[in-house]
């Protein structure tokens, strides 16, 4: 028996336990070759080896161009009409899962179109979908619809009966070709007769085995379509889902939103009016504290009148304590307590009226009227020129500085004669014998009293008059 020819683009051996590395293709050449093991000078069959190792080699081109990209190729290839699934690589991959492996979207669909099958596997299990989505390759991988787990099954099972069933011809060919016992053919028929309804028997074998193939592909392939659509239904539904979840989370969101703004706008309006009525019991606490001082103010000045100067002194007390920044209460205090001789405390009402009102007249008044009393004559006179500077045309301001004044030359005058007394010896005696002595050596004046009584006339009693004399200023 001659040995088997090796052509071009033929398959390699596939592992144990693996599908064949080709199946259309590489099955004829395989039952083409044992045939001419057989009748090594039937040409017909030696035509056919001829065509069918040329189809297998430009499956070969076909199955590489896929993996490259290379969809001209492909086209060219599938127009040619060579089949898409005629050549297995030695990992059993086609060359639709070579296109899925080189994410060419253009390719699969060309060789979807030409009939490429879905169920396909590699020599580790993996179809096309399976490679697209393992390498995370989305346009290939919807391109590609999920096939069941069984179809690879049902197509292994039919390749292996249909390789088992052309090797057990061939066997049963080779039985028969060994000559008998009698040294002759089995049979004793004639060799061309008995091996052309061999050749016969095998080809209606191989026929019937290709239907029931092609069956069971179909089957396969009609499972997968009504997978992936099933699937596809799934993902419609499931994005609806998402979709409505997703509106209904939006209104939500939007819901809680206005709620959010509406309590908002009812806090503040809540917020606006609490400020409103504070504020309304501030202006009423406040005028009802101003009702009050105005009250204290007219009854300590009704008092004061009366010549009851520490009643006085107390009301006004009174409404400074409700209004402390009302500076005529200090300056009416002033004036009572300068009344009552209490000149450091007038002082001190004086010096917060002016802090209040520093342009106020009145103030620097008071305080001058004050410091006379301390006998601060300077001071006092100071005093009076800034409530000059103010008002210079009031007359009793102009008289009391006067009198100021006059204070303080009388005290000069006093203080030079006491010193040429003291230089001549008498001033001892002449003290003793004079009204000079101690305190009462200062001329009794009085501090100025409250202006009202001054423009009535209250200074005339105790008018000081000044003469020049050659000794000095001397009191009338």
């Amino acid at each position: 028996m001659p040995p088997a020819r090796s052509h071009p683009g033929r398959c390699p051996e596939a592992p144990a336990g693996h599908p064949p590395p080709c199946l259309r293709y590489a099955d004829s050449v395989a039952a083409f070759e044992s045939g001419l093991q057989l009748d090594p000078s039937n040409a017909q069959m030696t035509q056919a080896l001829a065509d069918v190792a040329a189809k297998l080699v430009a499956a070969e081109r076909l199955y590489h161009a896929a993996a490259a990209s290379d969809l001209p190729t492909v086209s060219a290839a599938l127009q040619a009409r060579v089949h898409p699934d005629g050549y297995r690589a030695p990992d059993g991959s086609t060359a639709l899962i070579a296109a899925a492996r080189s994410n060419a979207p253009g390719v699969v669909q060309e060789l979807l179109a030409a009939g490429a099958k879905l169920g396909s596997r590699t020599a580790a299990g993996e179809t096309a979908h399976l490679v697209a989505r393992r390498h995370g390759y989305e346009a290939v991988s919807r391109l590609l619809p999920a096939e069941e787990k069984a179809s690879f099954g049902a197509l292994f099972g039919a390749a292996a009966k249909l390789a088992g069933g052309v090797s057990a011809a061939a066997r049963e060919l080779a039985e028969k070709k060994r000559p008998g016992p009698t040294g002759g053919a089995a049979g004793g028929t004639d060799p061309a007769a008995r091996q052309h309804a061999e050749l016969k028997s095998h080809g209606e074998r191989q026929s019937r085995d290709e239907a029931e193939l092609a069956r069971e592909e179909e089957a396969a392939e009609q499972r997968a379509i009504e997978s992936s659509l099933r699937t596809r239904a799934a993902e419609e539904e499931r994005a609806r889902r998402d979709e409505a979840n997703r509106v209904d989370r939006v209104a939500l969101a939007e819901r809680q939103r206005i709620e959010a703004e509406e309590r908002s706008a009812v806090e503040a309006v809540a917020a606006a009016e609490e400020a409103n009525e504070a504020e309304a019991r501030r202006a009423a606490a406040a005028a009802e504290r101003g009702r009050l001082v105005e009250q204290l103010k007219a009854d300590g000045n009704a008092v004061f009148r009366e010549g009851r100067y520490s009643d006085a002194a107390n009301l006004y007390s009174q409404a400074a304590e409700l209004d402390p920044h009302n500076g005529v209460l200090f300056s009416n205090r002033s004036g009572a307590l300068t009344a009552l001789g209490a000149y450091d405390r007038a002082l001190a009402d004086a010096d917060r009226c002016v802090e209040l009102r520093p342009d106020w007249p009145k103030g620097h008044a008071r305080r001058a009227a004050a410091l006379h009393g301390l006998r601060r004559f300077r001071d006092a006179v100071h005093a009076y020129d800034r409530a000059l500077g103010l008002e210079p045309t009031d007359e009793v301001l102009v008289a009391a500085r006067r009198q100021s004044s006059f204070a303080l030359a009388i005290e000069a005058d006093l203080g030079r004669r006491l010193r040429r007394l003291r230089a001549t010896g008498l001033a001892c005696h002449c003290l003793r014998q004079s009204s000079f002595c101690g305190r009462a050596a200062a001329p009794r004046l009085r501090a100025p009293v409250p202006l009202r009584e001054a423009k009535q006339g209250a200074y005339g009693r105790e008018q000081v008059r000044v003469e020049q004399e050659p000794g000095g200023v001397r009191a009338a």
